[in-house]
Protein backbone atom coordinates (compact mmCIF):
# COMPACT_ATOMS: atom_id res chain seq x y z
CA UNK A 1 0.00 0.00 0.00
CA UNK A 2 1.18 3.62 -0.81
CA UNK A 3 0.73 6.23 2.11
CA UNK A 4 -0.18 3.97 4.19
CA UNK A 5 0.99 6.43 7.22
CA UNK A 6 -1.03 8.88 5.53
CA UNK A 7 -3.84 7.58 6.28
CA UNK A 8 -2.82 6.56 9.77
CA UNK A 9 -2.25 9.79 10.73
CA UNK A 10 -5.59 11.50 8.47
CA UNK A 11 -8.08 9.39 10.24
CA UNK A 12 -6.39 7.05 12.53
CA UNK A 13 -5.42 3.30 12.80
CA UNK A 14 -8.89 1.84 13.53
CA UNK A 15 -9.49 3.26 9.62
CA UNK A 16 -6.06 2.18 8.55
CA UNK A 17 -6.55 -0.76 9.70
CA UNK A 18 -9.62 -1.28 7.34
CA UNK A 19 -7.99 -0.15 4.86
CA UNK A 20 -5.22 -2.99 5.02
CA UNK A 21 -8.20 -5.63 5.23
CA UNK A 22 -10.09 -3.82 1.98
CA UNK A 23 -6.80 -3.91 0.49
CA UNK A 24 -5.95 -7.42 1.01
CA UNK A 25 -10.01 -8.62 0.17
CA UNK A 26 -8.77 -6.78 -3.19
CA UNK A 27 -6.31 -8.64 -3.73
CA UNK A 28 -7.92 -12.25 -2.72
CA UNK A 29 -10.50 -11.15 -5.37
CA UNK A 30 -8.21 -10.44 -7.85
CA UNK A 31 -6.25 -13.76 -7.77
CA UNK A 32 -6.89 -17.37 -8.23
CA UNK A 33 -8.46 -19.97 -5.61
CA UNK A 34 -4.76 -21.79 -5.45
CA UNK A 35 -2.83 -18.15 -5.78
CA UNK A 36 -1.52 -17.06 -1.69
CA UNK A 37 -2.21 -13.61 -0.44
CA UNK A 38 0.30 -13.13 2.64
CA UNK A 39 0.50 -10.07 4.17
CA UNK A 40 4.56 -9.19 4.89
CA UNK A 41 4.34 -6.91 7.45
CA UNK A 42 3.21 -3.12 7.77
CA UNK A 43 2.19 -2.20 4.54
CA UNK A 44 2.90 -4.61 2.09
CA UNK A 45 1.32 -7.92 0.63
CA UNK A 46 2.43 -10.43 -1.59
CA UNK A 47 1.05 -13.04 -3.72
CA UNK A 48 2.16 -16.55 -5.07
CA UNK A 49 1.16 -17.65 -8.06
CA UNK A 50 1.88 -21.17 -8.79
CA UNK A 51 3.60 -22.29 -12.35
CA UNK A 52 2.44 -18.20 -13.45
CA UNK A 53 4.40 -16.86 -16.15
CA UNK A 54 5.59 -13.23 -16.63
CA UNK A 55 2.51 -12.30 -18.73
CA UNK A 56 -0.12 -13.80 -15.91
CA UNK A 57 2.30 -12.39 -13.29
CA UNK A 58 1.99 -8.54 -15.27
CA UNK A 59 -2.25 -9.19 -15.92
CA UNK A 60 -3.07 -9.75 -12.04
CA UNK A 61 -0.83 -6.73 -11.06
CA UNK A 62 -2.75 -5.04 -13.55
CA UNK A 63 -5.94 -6.82 -12.37
CA UNK A 64 -4.98 -5.32 -8.68
CA UNK A 65 -4.67 -1.68 -9.68
CA UNK A 66 -7.79 -1.76 -11.59
CA UNK A 67 -10.02 -2.83 -8.73
CA UNK A 68 -8.44 -0.57 -5.98
CA UNK A 69 -9.64 2.44 -8.91
CA UNK A 70 -13.09 0.84 -9.20
CA UNK A 71 -13.25 1.02 -4.87
CA UNK A 72 -11.76 4.20 -5.13
CA UNK A 73 -14.57 5.78 -7.19
CA UNK A 74 -16.54 5.57 -4.25
CA UNK A 75 -14.64 5.49 -1.50
CA UNK A 76 -13.67 8.65 0.51
CA UNK A 77 -10.70 6.69 1.62
CA UNK A 78 -8.36 6.36 -1.38
CA UNK A 79 -6.15 3.42 -0.97
CA UNK A 80 -3.08 3.12 -3.37
CA UNK A 81 -0.60 0.35 -4.41
CA UNK A 82 2.52 -0.10 -6.61
CA UNK A 83 2.85 -3.25 -7.66
CA UNK A 84 5.81 -5.19 -8.91
CA UNK A 85 6.44 -9.23 -9.92
CA UNK A 86 9.00 -11.36 -10.84
CA UNK A 87 8.95 -15.48 -11.85
CA UNK A 88 11.06 -18.13 -11.55
CA UNK A 89 11.84 -20.90 -14.14
CA UNK A 90 12.94 -23.75 -12.64
CA UNK A 91 12.69 -24.85 -8.81
CA UNK A 92 16.55 -23.98 -8.32
CA UNK A 93 16.36 -20.13 -7.64
CA UNK A 94 15.36 -19.07 -4.30
CA UNK A 95 11.44 -17.64 -3.32
CA UNK A 96 14.26 -15.23 -2.13
CA UNK A 97 15.75 -14.08 -4.84
CA UNK A 98 12.27 -13.88 -6.40
CA UNK A 99 10.72 -11.65 -3.99
CA UNK A 100 13.69 -9.33 -4.20
CA UNK A 101 13.19 -8.96 -7.59
CA UNK A 102 9.24 -8.16 -7.40
CA UNK A 103 10.20 -5.86 -4.23
CA UNK A 104 12.80 -4.30 -6.63
CA UNK A 105 10.47 -3.66 -9.60
CA UNK A 106 7.68 -2.43 -6.87
CA UNK A 107 9.57 0.36 -5.73
CA UNK A 108 10.28 0.92 -9.51
CA UNK A 109 7.25 1.65 -9.91
CA UNK A 110 6.42 3.50 -6.82
CA UNK A 111 8.57 6.09 -8.16
CA UNK A 112 7.50 6.10 -10.96
CA UNK A 113 4.26 7.17 -9.61
CA UNK A 114 5.72 9.74 -7.39
CA UNK A 115 7.20 11.47 -10.16
CA UNK A 116 4.15 11.77 -12.10
CA UNK A 117 2.20 13.57 -9.07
Amino acid sequence: MDKFKEINDKFGHKIGDIALKITASIIEDAVGEEDIVARLGGDEFAVILPGADQKTAAGVCKEIERRIEEYNKNSKIKIAVSTGYATRDDSATGLDKVLIEADKMMYRNKRAKQADN
